[in-house]
């Protein structure tokens, strides 16, 4: 699992995840994503193109950090690839 964080302007940033969204890719960046979605920056976006499988635990990292987020009046949102929107499986 990689993660990449760019700020776009003074109150938005956008952070890319690619790899799989299981637990091991989650014990790898959990910290590093929680830090970059809700210091600083009132909006951010979430690139989940470049993500192959989404568990559940992946799931509750983004709603959580999303919640955490509105609570300090930010706003999320998520961009997913054709193969979560369309529920395929995950690629070697």
């Amino acid at each position: 699992m990689e993660i990449y964080c760019a700020d776009l302007g003074p109150n938005l940033r956008h952070i890319t995840l690619a790899g799989r969204l299981d637990i091991l890719g989650m014990d790898k960046i959990a910290d590093q994503f929680a830090a970059y979605a809700t210091e600083g920056k009132r909006n951010v976006v979430v690139d989940f193109t470049g993500v192959t499988f989404l568990a559940s635990i992946g799931m509750r990292a983004l709603i959580s950090n999303a919640k955490a987020l509105h609570k300090m009046g930010g706003v999320m949102a998520v961009v997913v690839g054709d193969d979560l929107r369309k529920g395929r499986p995950a690629r070697p």
